[in-house]
C-alpha cells in the first residue's frame, strides 16, 4: 500500500486506513485502483457495521404481543409496517403474529418482563 502515503491518497481515508489497512487494501484493488470507487465502498462498509451495532434484529409479532401491553404492541407494529421495517411469513401473509417486525436487540437483551 505505498501508495497510501503518496499525494494520491484521500486523507479522508486515514482512520480506515489507521485501523484496517488490508481492508483498505482489498477495498482499493476492488475498485481497479480507484480511490474515488474506494471511498464509496469504505462509506457504504462503515455504514453497514454502524446499522449491525444498532442492535436491531427480526422479533416474530407474537413474540412482542407476549412482552408488551395490547397498546404499546399495537403501536410498534403500525410503525414498522408504515416505516417498511416488517416483512411477512410466507406461509401466514396478512398474519402479524407471524409477521417479523425490525426491533432493538438490546430491549430484549435486557428485558426482565412487564
Amino acid at each position: 500500500m505505498r501508495k497510501a502515503a503518496g499525494k494520491s491518497f484521500p486523507s479522508n481515508l486515514s482512520n480506515f486506513y489507521a485501523s484496517s489497512k488490508v481492508e483498505l487494501f482489498n477495498f482499493w484493488l476492488d475498485s481497479s485502483k480507484n480511490w474515488d470507487a474506494c471511498k464509496l465502498l469504505v462509506k457504504r462498509a462503515t455504514e453497514n457495521k454502524n446499522s449491525s451495532l444498532r442492535g436491531w434484529e427480526a422479533v416474530q409479532g407474537k413474540t412482542l404481543r407476549d412482552r408488551l401491553s395490547k397498546d404499546k404492541y399495537e403501536k410498534i407494529v403500525k410503525a414498522r409496517q408504515e416505516a417498511g421495517l416488517f416483512y411477512e411469513d410466507e406461509d401466514f401473509p396478512g398474519d402479524t403474529d407471524e409477521t417479523w417486525l425490525m426491533y432493538s436487540g438490546l430491549y430484549f437483551s435486557n428485558f426482565s418482563g412487564t
